[in-house]
């Protein structure tokens, strides 16, 4: 039965619960999935953890060396006479 207050023909509104998060359930998941793959790997031995990150991180010369292969051959005979040159910050 509509309030007393309520306009004649006017949809009543009603007071249902709020969702906890207001965020889109994609949102959530995601969050969810990152939260159990940090759990997993801090919870997995030194040797697990390091092999992980050689496996999935970002790592600048990787992708340098996809993009400049010729980068290597240069690198490693810098290496040969220059035991600073993996050091360096700079292309020479």
């Amino acid at each position: 039965m509509p309030p007393d207050d309520a306009p004649p023909g006017e949809p009543i509104a009603r007071a249902g619960r709020q969702p906890i998060f207001d965020a889109p359930v994609v949102v959530i998941g995601l969050v969810a999935a990152m939260v159990a793959i940090h759990a997993a790997v801090s919870l997995s031995s030194a040797p697990t953890q390091d092999a992980i990150v050689g496996q999935f991180a970002f790592i600048p010369g990787r992708l340098t060396l996809a993009i400049w292969p010729g980068r290597l051959a240069d690198l490693l005979a810098r290496v040969n006479t220059d035991p600073e040159a993996l050091c360096s910050r700079t292309a020479r």
